[in-house]
């Protein structure tokens, strides 16, 4: 597998009448892939994993992966706040075809950094796949300690680390100790991540934006910091906008004012409101995302 960098999109899961909608997520997949993004992110927080079923993750990579075609790589999330269960979800994206997975650190249990450790040890041991450590803390209660990211990373599949804090020193200090890849989690603070030493995000806004994203991303890498700070400033108001309420509520109501797929969120997230689509609206008719 090819370094991770560029633009991943953090895929959302589109439903119809409480089912996954298939047509829907192809519509998404063909959108993202004309956007020229590196990859997809499925059963991710924006994909709201926990109301997911394993078989519905299995599904959901089986065919991502078949409609792909390589074309993007496709990661699969796995973590979840059991180390058993984690390890079965990593075992089924590796029998799908899941090209990476991403694990999450477990939430509610807030455990130490010996159990963190190990944790993403067993999954990383249990398949030979790339594996890509979550950070963010305002879903999970609790910050990555910098060295425990220090000892995984020495792990030969442990090989990036999304960080979705809002401390942008930390991506200095995991610097300092790892040469792990970073990967930027928050879409407000890419740009200024890519300055810092990372090499890409995995994005929401990207769902929407997948050409904008790349374009900064591609500015950057090109030595164009002018013209990556015009794309991130162009694209600040929608960033903004897509985390009024909680994270995929917003996102899935922009999709749906775009017609690529309904705004039905699982329970127990509720729909956007009418002040938060209106406020879409007028953000996406701004960048001249709406037909």
């Amino acid at each position: 597998m090819k370094k991770l960098e560029g633009i991943s999109t953090a895929l959302v899961t589109p439903f119809k009448e409480g089912m996954i909608d298939f047509e829907g997520f192809e519509r998404l997949l063909a959108y993202q892939i004309e956007g020229g993004i590196n990859a997809v992110l499925v059963s991710g927080t924006t994909g709201e994993a926990p109301s997911l079923t394993r078989e519905e993750r299995v599904l959901l990579i089986r065919r991502a992966k078949e409609y792909c075609r390589g074309r993007v790589f496709v990661i699969a999330g796995v973590g979840t706040n059991s180390t058993k269960t984690s390890v079965e979800y990593a075992k089924d994206a590796a029998e799908s075809g899941a090209d990476a997975l991403l694990a999450v650190v477990p939430y509610y249990n807030k455990p130490n950094e010996e159990g963190l450790y190990r944790h993403f040890e067993a999954i990383a041991k249990t398949v030979e796949l790339p594996l890509i450590l979550y950070n963010v803390p305002s879903r999970t209660g609790m910050e990555m300690p910098i060295e425990a990211i220090a000892r995984l990373a020495k792990l030969k599949n442990v090989v990036a680390l999304k960080e979705a804090s809002t401390n942008l020193e930390r991506i200095s200090e995991v610097r300092s100790k790892s040469e792990i890849t970073i990967l930027s989690g928050n879409d407000s603070l890419a740009l200024p991540s890519f300055a810092l030493g990372a090499e890409g995000v995995i994005s929401v806004v990207s769902n929407v934006a997948p050409k904008e994203m790349r374009a900064m991303w591609e500015h950057y890498m090109n030595g164009d910091t002018e013209g990556a700070l015009k794309t991130h400033q162009k694209l600040f108001r929608l960033m903004r906008a897509l985390f009024v309420e909680t994270n995929p509520i917003p996102v899935k109501a922009a999709l749906s004012i775009m017609g690529l797929c309904s705004d039905e969120v699982r329970l127990p997230l509720a729909p956007a409101s009418a002040a938060t689509r209106e406020l879409l609206k007028r953000e996406l008719a701004a960048l001249g995302l709406l037909c």
